[in-house]
């Protein structure tokens, strides 16, 4: 069972990997001459990460592809790959204060601030009532 690295080849490239982690770096898949150079549209297209999306579980990789959409546009433009992103770590934590403020970046990235300053209200009343609950935002 190779997970996600078997099912899109070329989109992630191992770089460092221990028994505590693992580091991927994020490529482009294999490019013919015409496209070698620049962008790879494959990498901007959410379709080209919906395989690997729907296999993720839990909080923890519901913050961390949170915060991966938050970056994204930054880092490769796509805002249909962020909102796809975001989307698959709401609905894996739709409650959860991390997840919540990344959406707040995301949108204030996007220039959405009325949208980014409810989205950051949501995640401090996620937050204060995780923290009154006891749990310090872990599930």
């Amino acid at each position: 069972h190779g997970g996600f690295l078997s099912q899109a080849p070329g989109l992630f490239r191992m770089e460092f990997r221990n028994p505590i982690y693992t580091v991927l770096r994020l490529g482009a898949p294999a490019a013919s001459s015409s496209t070698a150079g620049r962008k790879s549209s494959g990498l901007q297209a959410a379709s080209t990460w919906q395989p690997w999306l729907t296999d993720l579980r839990g909080i923890g990789a519901a913050r961390g592809i949170a915060r991966a959409a938050a970056r994204f546009p930054k880092m490769y433009g796509s805002w249909e790959v962020a909102f796809a992103m975001q989307g698959v770590a709401e609905s894996l934590a739709a409650e959860d204060a991390v997840v919540s403020l990344q959406r707040a970046e995301l949108l204030m990235s996007k220039g959405q601030g009325e949208a980014a300053a409810e989205a950051a209200d949501f995640a401090a009343k996620q937050a204060m009532k995780a923290v009154s609950a006891g749990g310090g935002g872990r599930a």
